[in-house]
């Protein structure tokens, strides 16, 4: 399992301009980000990744069933891998998903 942060709206802190483009006043970048989780093994097998993000009902996703999404949803308050987050993510995503693909090669 590795967690990674996804700036999603994150400009690039330099890049290459004219100079009389350089001294027009510039508004504050974003940096909304997100967390992503993975978990696999050595043999492939992967369980579905896991977003953190900032709120529980995003607006983007105001009429769209979660559930329907490639991904489980989490929130926090900073978008952040927590302690409690991932005691909660081992018992609800990970330990089915184990005992899933135990139960499907047949190992003891």
């Amino acid at each position: 399992m590795d967690e990674t942060d996804l700036f999603w709206k994150h400009m690039p802190s330099q890049n290459f301009i004219k100079e009389e483009e350089a001294r027009v006043p510039r508004s504050k970048a974003y940096k909304d980000y997100m967390t992503l989780i993975m978990c696999g093994n050595a043999a492939g097998f992967m369980i579905e990744p896991v977003l953190i993000y900032k709120s529980k009902y995003p607006r983007i996703l105001k009429n769209q069933n979660k559930n329907l999404l490639p991904v489980d949803w989490m929130h926090n308050k900073k978008a952040w891998i927590m302690k409690a987050l991932t005691l909660d993510w081992f018992h609800q995503y990970l330990i089915p998903e184990v005992k899933l693909y135990v139960a499907e090669k047949g190992i003891g």
